[in-house]
């Protein structure tokens, strides 16, 4: 008589369930409000939300002629973001122009120029104050184009209706990236805008 090897049913199950679980990759969870993206806790920032509050521009040094006169030493212009999630990082991109400097409202944040892009390093400890206070943090940046830029020139709307893209990165993954161009409530003979 042949000896005959029986291996169990609940032995097999629990084989193919071995090599099914290794088979399968695990996906990154979406990033907590004060969750920052990183190597050791990846996660996927799609629940980042950052309205833009306000991106103005100047109409020129102020007068009582309509569209001001053009602000040749550089024209100004501001961005102000209000965010649910910390993002460490923001870049402001308005092609077609150069910017002179950038000045962040919030001392621990890290902000330069280079031609058309301005980037900010935010500071992500004060982020999540606000966040655990209120739910959410704003940041504002005022910059001002070099005297040479067209918008320093303009004598109707200045640095008013310039397009910018703003992007918001938490980590390296980018959180947020919006189009939206300066607004000035005046300009060119005082129409409303």
């Amino acid at each position: 008589m042949k000896a005959r090897w029986f291996v169990p049913l609940c032995l097999l199950g629990a084989l193919a369930v071995s090599t099914t679980a290794t088979a399968t990759t695990r996906s990154v969870p979406v990033c907590g409000a004060m969750q920052l993206n990183t190597k050791a806790h990846p996660c996927s920032p799609t629940g980042v939300h950052c309205p833009i509050v306000s991106a103005t521009g100047v109409l020129g040094t102020s007068t009582n002629v309509a569209g001001g006169i053009a602000e040749t030493s550089g024209a100004y212009g501001g961005l102000t973001v209000d965010c649910t999630g910390v993002a460490d990082q923001m870049t402001l991109k308005a092609p077609g122009h150069t910017f002179m400097l950038v000045h962040a409202t919030t001392s621990l944040d890290r902000c330069g120029v280079h031609n058309d892009t301005i980037t900010c390093n935010f500071n992500v400890p004060q982020e999540r104050l606000g966040l655990g206070y209120v739910g959410a943090w704003q940041d504002s940046i005022n910059w001002r184009f070099t005297p040479s830029d067209s918008a320093s020139h303009d004598v109707k709307y200045g640095s008013c209706d310039i397009p910018v893209t703003v992007t918001l990165s938490n980590g390296n993954a980018t959180a947020v990236s919006k189009n939206t161009q300066t607004v000035c409530m005046f300009a060119a003979g005082d129409v409303l805008k």
